[in-house]
């Protein structure tokens, strides 16, 4: 393969951008189209040129595919006479050129032959006389390119020898090309091509459709083409003639030229826009880079902003109809100037101050995560920040490119908007191919008012107690329950008139109701629709009346309806943050993107195996399955004839573990094919659990299921954040099955896990799907297996290994037979193996379904599921047990280590365990896939490799120096700075995508966007912190990486200045520095990992007596925290508990008073409470029988304790006591004012000591007694409960006596230690940072008073206090070091620099308010400082300059002390008033007396907000 480089040169450029908005006819649709920049003499040059690729093309294929050579003689013979007039006038250019040699620019192109063809070339003389008019987009790298000729080559000696020499001439190649372009005379040569050949047939018409498209090569050039072509390729740009420019610009009607056409710009408008739109550019003395079209209705009403309009930016403010006004920006940010923040502080401030919806298009040329770049750089960063800083939303969703150039593509161009505008965006899409430009189109939909009707069935609105009549009623008219059943077909007919029996009684309980679909907002109730329109009839009958009575009334009713928005709102909010807090990292993200579908892709076309996109939803639908439904297993044998064991069935379906089973459903959960919800279950429980265990019984005796139970229904889900959703492998299926189904695979696996102690047989090397396992163990144990060897100078050869669709093509037969190796009874193997292997999918899109068999693998969303693939996977990893050979696996995700000395024997280890693991795969129905797998030698030494490489079968497994392992990157000298960067870029994008996603439902607050960073964000980016957070402190880059994400949040939450410290805008929105909360992650990681012995603290020291591991590094900080030592906590591992033998009742409060009351014969009431006196607490109890008290008693328990605890101690004393001095078989009732310890007594899954001792306590107690656990409520009067409450304070008020702790530490305590020990470290840092001691004093103080709990303010509010208490502001000091201002003094001081301190402590001017507000007419710093913030918003807020600080527009020059303030809110006349008033007129030269000092200050006080308002609108604030 031989490469000729040549260089194109170019003089001069003339450039014309065009920024395009398209908005189309109002319909509640608007489309954006985000056009690019466009360079017009490139445009040109490449139409003109086109001839030449097209040339070059033919040329290609000629040589390299045996294309015919007529076609080829007859455009050579047509060139000779073109040729040489061009020879000739390049000749003289380029002696005009050297002249110019500094206004060179050169791109470098390239041409690559093969080594035949240049022989050839070489012998016909071709080298030496062709013409090469190529430019460097025409053809991009491909494969086989070997170099390129050297820049100083001398190629007319290279010429002449061609042309002396018929063998061939192989150039020198280097690494850079620089060569001018040559062009010689192109010979006519009547003799064909050694590798031409002639086509016919259908070939042949395909060669004549393709030269229809080049038809300039089938004609014969005249003149003016000639000259045309001529000039094209060596006249500079500038001189360029407008008809040739217009002939240039109309092409010759190739398609291929009209696909990058852009619009034509004459005297600052565009030319040729229909008469259907209006546009608008602005008005600036060069042409135009940005534009907007409208419909020319909405065009009508439409005007353009002009102080917000340049040349590369145009504003308007729409009115689409009579509800909504829009404002719209087109922009484009010339890559060659810096980011116009200003321009975006500006738009926002405009929509802001007229409270409109804005949205802008724009072509940034920046690239950043956060908007679906895959890479980021400096230009996106500020870009971000800006966009940040203003509170605003990026829109773009996906990473689809919206630049597609032939030099590749990019996602630069981005819609943003404001929070109003947010709800209004819908279908954010970038259209491919729709766009007459290299940029795409971009178009969105506008929610204006769409609604659409819809039946549905709310579970809200079921009559229940109807739906209880009906079941009892059925149930009782069917007799054939208790008969026996021998057949399948008798068990199929008991499930389908259970399931058909509860569908038509709930059906008839909740008919169908018919709504209108609006935007969904989950806060929104039928109450507040009625106090909506309660409020508006009001407010018409007010209008109508102009009666004060009617406008009293519409007040008080809009007062209310506001107040219950607020509530369920508020309400709404609070269950959505519940909702996600028992979930994981991830899984959160994906709820919360979830919420936004444009966050996900969307099932629409898919490749099919051959490259095409599917047409239909049959086609669709056909790829999908294929792909995630695996084909290739064998239908399961029938198990006619097995019978189950009775005693084992009769214990799984013990009535107490089905009540508990049904009591652990979740509510709001998707039917399956049966459409049998959970709800409906709950409810009819009691009328139906006879009938249910019935066939639960004979399903697991005949070892077969329903037929009903085999159809699943299979829910078609995205992954988030792929990169494209054409891939069927970007879905994934989950199969939804009867819940009738679910419940006895639940009592399966409680019987495996509880009864048999399966999962107690598994090995400690797997991760997944376990008690007390998780990723963090796992990624744990391998990264310190990984750190001894590097600390001992070994070497670890690890091999992470994927294994295709593992839980969807796992045979049925290994399934089964795992089952039997792990002495699974019989009983249970038959029903799980009948169960797996007896299942059909049904897939549904666009009305169109799919049905097919599984014929492999297990149920994606099954009860049973995980546990199948642990135990099949355990039959492989028992095996395994090495020292030195480590087998890892989490679910499907297996890893193998190898560490030694000798690279070769620990490859030969590597590859007889992959052949093992291959062997087994393959026997289980599995496929290990090489090309997937990766392998990595871990090591610090240099140029270390394999002496050959791992292989899977024939296909080798890549030596990678960087690999992905359960979320975390692993590189081969395990720095972690792979995986911090990627996990950076990531947590911006992903805190862009959540605040957008929860702002369309709940609107974007400060609170919210905290709450977002605060759960969402940092536990995913400290994910596994504990195996790298020892980085952080060593390496700066990576701290500085980490704060750039906190930045991002602290700037969303207080919508600061951007030079703003971030440490101070950590403090003003109350976050954590990054460095610690990540050291907090590490900290309570380490603590679970030691609560579930995972935790490995061995540690090698080096030869330095240094030690890196992070296992050391945690050790130490713990050190420092002293309960985190104490083996004495109440944590434990999660324990299942399904036995209750005693029954808790929380009733209604007025039931809950009357309780006590009513009291059987003989039965005992004892009373338990627990209490808190300072930091001292205690319980007791008091018993009572036949109404007379019969004991009491109190217990200290010390200061460590929690009132909950306290609570749960109280209870099991009680029960100890009752154990010995009750007599049994009575019936004893324990009330206790604790909700919570009664729920937790109650769950399932028990994570606490006392807990789990009070449980079993209780139980002990109601073996041979009737035992129930009460709530009563507290201090109501209840005389049990208020002698208990005495006999708890009792105990707290009295000294303890012996060591403490008493009760094992809580949780909750050792937390706080945490929390504190950090909160040291962060005061300690911060005093350490280079700032200002008067910038630091008051916000210490407010670190110190607030901890992190800042008060809940709006946003203009939090953006005033951050302004004033960091210093950064837009006071006349701040401005002048920012070079805004010309003076940084006070315009009422004369001399004093107006800072933060002298405008909120010492500034005459505003002497009187500060008294009225803060008490005092001079504030010293320390006093500025414990200001508490709602002191300092009341001081802003009632001064004339409110709304200039807030930047929301003009200040009201009106505005006075006096007389710009409200009657509300004017000063009554004091002494101390006029003291002030007169110190003002003293210092500021005012000879008037004190009473009339107002209208003094209210002169200055207008000049100076006008002064003032002045400067700042003219950097920030549109006029």
């Amino acid at each position: 393969m031989i490469t000729i480089t040549i260089t194109i040169t170019i003089t001069i450029t003339i450039t014309i951008m065009i920024m395009i908005m398209i908005i189309p006819s109002i319909s509640g649709k608007v489309s954006l189209i985000s056009n690019s920049t466009v360079n017009l003499h490139k445009k040109f040059s490449r139409q003109s040129m086109l001839y030449h690729n097209q040339y070059h093309n033919q040329y290609q294929y000629q040589y390299q595919y045996h294309y015919q050579y007529q076609y080829q003689y007859k455009y050579q013979y047509q060139y000779q006479y073109q040729y040489q007039y061009q020879y000739q006038y390049q000749y003289q250019y380029q002696y005009q050129y050297q002249y110019q040699y500094q206004y060179q620019y050169q791109y470098q192109v390239f041409l690559e032959l093969d080594e035949e063809a240049f022989q050839w070339l070489g012998t016909q003389e071709w080298m030496s006389s062709i013409g090469l008019y190529i430019t460097r987009w025409a053809h991009p790298p491909v494969k086989g390119v070997t170099g390129y000729i050297k820049p100083d080559q001398d190629l007319k000696a290279l010429r002449r020898e061609l042309e002396s020499n018929s063998e061939t001439v192989t150039p020198t190649v280097t690494d850079q090309a620089e060569i001018t372009m040559i062009a010689s005379q192109v010979p006519v040569d009547d003799t064909p091509s050694p590798r031409t050949r002639h086509v016919t047939g259908d070939e042949g018409r395909q060669q004549d459709k393709r030269t229809e498209e080049n038809a300039i090569f089938e004609e014969e050039l005249t003149e003016e083409q000639e000259k045309e072509l001529l000039y094209s390729v060596d006249t500079p740009a500038s001189s360029s003639t407008p008809e040739k420019l217009d002939r240039r610009k109309r092409g010759n009607g190739n398609p291929t030229q009209d696909k990058n056409k852009e619009p034509v710009i004459r005297k600052g408008r565009i030319t040729n826009v229909p008469k259907t739109h209006k546009q608008f550019v602005p008005f600036s003395t060069g042409n135009p880079r940005a534009a907007i079209l409208l419909p020319t209705d909405l065009g009508r009403q439409t005007m353009v902003l002009g102080s917000l309009s340049s040349r590369d930016s145009i504003t308007v403010r729409s009115k689409i109809n009579k509800d909504i006004t829009l404002t719209l920006a087109s922009i484009y940010m010339d890559n060659t100037q810096e980011i116009p923040g200003d321009l975006i502080t500006k738009l926002t401030v405009y929509a802001e101050k007229e409270r409109l919806p804005m949205i802008a298009g724009i072509d940034s040329n920046a690239h950043h995560v956060a908007w679906g770049h895959p890479s980021t750089n400096d230009r996106g960063r500020k870009l971000l920040q800006a966009i940040s800083a203003n509170g605003l939303i990026i829109c773009n969703t996906g990473n689809k490119p919206t630049f597609v150039g032939k030099l590749g593509h990019s996602v630069i161009d981005l819609t943003i908007c404001n929070p109003l505008g947010l709800n209004l965006i819908r279908d954010w899409r970038v259209n491919s191919g729709k766009s007459l430009s290299d940029h795409e189109a971009i178009s969105f939909n506008l929610e204006i008012g769409q609604t659409s009707s819809f039946a549905f069935r709310s579970l809200s609105r079921c009559d229940w107690a109807l739906y209880h009549q009906l079941i009892e009623t059925e149930i009782s008219r069917t007799p054939f329950w208790f008969k026996p059943v021998h057949t399948a077909e008798d068990l199929n007919a008991r499930q389908h008139f259970i399931s058909d029996l509860m569908r038509r009684c709930f059906n008839t309980a909740c008919p169908l109701s018919t709504g209108i679909r609006r935007s969904s907002i989950p806060w929104w109730s039928a109450e507040l629709t009625k106090a909506k329109q309660t409020a508006k009839a009001l407010r018409r009958k007010a209008n109508r009346t102009k009666n004060n009575s009617d406008w009293e009334h519409y007040r008080t009713a809009n007062r209310a309806y506001s107040k219950l928005l607020k509530q369920s709102k508020r309400k709404g909010w609070k269950q959505f943050c519940d909702e996600l807090k028992g979930t994981s990292t991830l899984a959160r993200i994906s709820k919360i993107l979830n919420k936004d579908s444009q966050s996900q892709g969307t099932l629409n076309s898919l490749k099919k195996p051959n490259g095409e996109l599917t047409n239909s939803p049959q086609e669709t639908l056909q790829v999908i399955s294929d792909t995630l439904i695996p084909e290739g297993g064998h239908p399961s044998p029938s198990t006619a004839g097995h019978k189950g064991d009775d005693a084992m069935i009769m214990k799984i379906l013990a009535p107490h573990r089905i009540t508990r089973a049904v009591q652990s459903l979740q509510t709001n959960k998707s039917p399956g094919p049966d459409e049998i919800r959970n709800e409906m279950i709950i409810k009819a429980w009691d009328f139906i659990k006879d009938p249910v265990r019935m066939i639960f019984h004979n399903s697991l005796r005949l070892g077969i299921t329903p037929d009903s139970w085999k159809n699943n229904t299979g829910i078609i889900l995205p992954k988030p954040l792929k990169t494209d959703y054409t891939n069927p492998r970007a879905f994934r299926i989950i199969s939804l099955t009867s819940n009738f189904q679910k419940l006895l695979e639940r009592l399966i696996l409680w019987h495996l896990e509880l009864d048999l102690k399966v999962p107690s047989r598994l090995t400690k090397n797997q991760h997944g799907f376990r008690k007390g396992k998780s990723t963090e163990s796992a990624i744990h144990i391998l990264t310190r297996r990984i750190e001894d060897a590097i600390a001992t100078g070994n070497y670890s050869l690890g091999v992470f290994l994927d294994i295709e669709q593992a839980f969807d093509a796992i045979s049925f037969a290994a399934i089964r037979e795992a089952l039997h190796e792990a002495n699974i009874p019989s009983t249970i193997t038959e029903w799980i193996h009948h169960m797996v292997s007896n299942r059909y999918i049904t897939l549904s899109y666009c009305g169109t379904s799919v049905r097919k068999r599984a014929t492999k693998g297990s149920p994606q969303g099954g009860v049973l599921s995980p546990f199948l693939w642990n135990i099949t996977l355990n039959t492989f990893l028992s095996g395994l047990g090495l020292h030195n050979n480590f087998v890892q696996a989490f679910a499907d995700d297996l890893v193998i280590l190898i560490r030694g000395i000798c690279i070769s024997t620990i490859r030969g280890i590597a590859q007889l365990l992959l052949n093992r693991i291959n062997s087994w795969c393959y026997s289980k129905g599995l496929r290990l896939s090489g090309i997937k797998s990766t392998a990595i030698l871990f090591t610090n030494k240099r140029d270390i490799t394999l002496d050959k490489p791992l292989k899977v079968e024939d296909t080798e497994v890549p030596l990678v120096n960087s690999t992905t392992y359960l979320g975390v990157t692993l590189d081969r000298k395990l720095n972690w700075g792979p995986h911090i960067l990627a996990k950076c870029d990531k947590a911006i994008g992903n805190l862009h995508a959540c605040r957008k996603a929860v702002g369309k439902t709940w609107g974007i607050t400060p609170a919210g966007t905290r709450w977002i960073y605060n759960y969402i964000i940092l536990p995913y980016l400290g994910y596994n912190a504990v195996s790298w957070h020892h980085t952080v402190e060593r390496k700066l880059y990576i701290r500085t990486r980490l704060e750039t994400v906190q930045r991002q949040a602290a700037l969303m939450i207080t919508r600061g200045l951007n030079s703003t410290p971030t440490a101070n805008l950590e403090i003003m929105a109350g976050l954590q520095p990054i460095n610690l909360r990540i050291k907090s992650f590490a900290i309570k990681t380490a603590l679970r990992l030691k609560l579930s012995d995972s935790w490995n603290n061995m540690v090698h020291y080096r030869i330095d007596n240094t030690c890196l591991s992070h296992a050391h590094t945690v050790e130490k900080t713990l050190d420092k925290i002293p309960l985190t030592r104490c083996c004495l906590t109440d944590k434990i591992l999660t324990t299942t508990v399904l036995e209750r033998r005693f029954r808790t009742i929380i009733e209604p409060l007025s039931s809950a008073i009357d309780a006590p009351l009513n009291r059987e014969t003989g039965e005992w009431h004892i009373y338990t409470d627990g209490s808190k006196a300072g930091n001292l607490t205690g319980a007791g109890f008091c018993v009572y029988h036949n109404d007379r008290e019969s004991f009491r008693h109190s217990y200290q328990l010390g200061s460590l304790p929690t009132v909950y605890q306290c609570e749960l101690f109280a209870l099991h004393m009680a029960s100890c006591w009752a154990s010995n001095n009750i007599p049994q078989h009575t019936k004893i009732t324990f009330f206790s004012d604790s909700q919570a310890a009664i729920r937790a007594i109650s769950s399932t899954n028990i994570t606490s000591v006392m807990v789990l001792d009070t449980t079993n306590q209780l139980n002990k107690l109601a073996t041979r007694n009737t035992v129930e656990i009460r709530w009563i409520p507290g201090h109501k009067g209840v005389q049990g409960n208020e002698t208990a409450d005495e006999m708890a304070r009792k105990g707290s008020a009295a000294q303890p006596i012996g060591p403490e702790p008493f009760l094992p530490i809580p949780q909750s305590l050792i937390q706080k230690q945490i929390h504190d020990y950090l909160f040291r470290l962060h005061i300690k840092q911060y005093r350490n940072i280079p700032i200002s001691d008067k910038g630091k004093i008051p916000l210490l103080t407010t670190l110190q008073g607030y901890k992190y709990r800042t008060p809940k303010l709006s946003t203009a509010h939090r953006r005033w206090l951050t302004w004033l208490l960091t210093g950064h502001s837009p006071l006349a000091y701040f401005q002048h070091r920012a070079q805004n201002f010309t003076s940084p003094h006070c315009s009422f001081c004369p001399g004093e620099e107006e800072t933060s301190e002298h405008f909120l402590g010492t500034c005459v001017g505003y002497m009187t308010i500060r008294l009225q507000t803060l008490g005092k007419c001079i504030l010293s710093l320390d006093e500025i400082a414990n200001l508490k913030w709602q002191n300092i918003i009341k001081y802003i807020t009632q001064q004339a300059l409110s709304e200039t600080l807030s930047l929301k527009g003009i200040s009201r020059r009106s505005c006075s002390l006096s007389k710009g303030l409200p009657e509300e809110l004017k000063e009554p006349e004091c002494p101390e008033r006029d003291l002030a008033c007169s110190k003002v007129v003293q210092a500021l030269s005012i000879r008037d007396s004190p009473r009339s000092c107002d209208k003094g200050l209210s002169k200055i006080l207008q000049g100076r907000a006008g002064f003032l308002n002045k400067r700042l609108i003219l950097k920030r604030i549109p006029d």
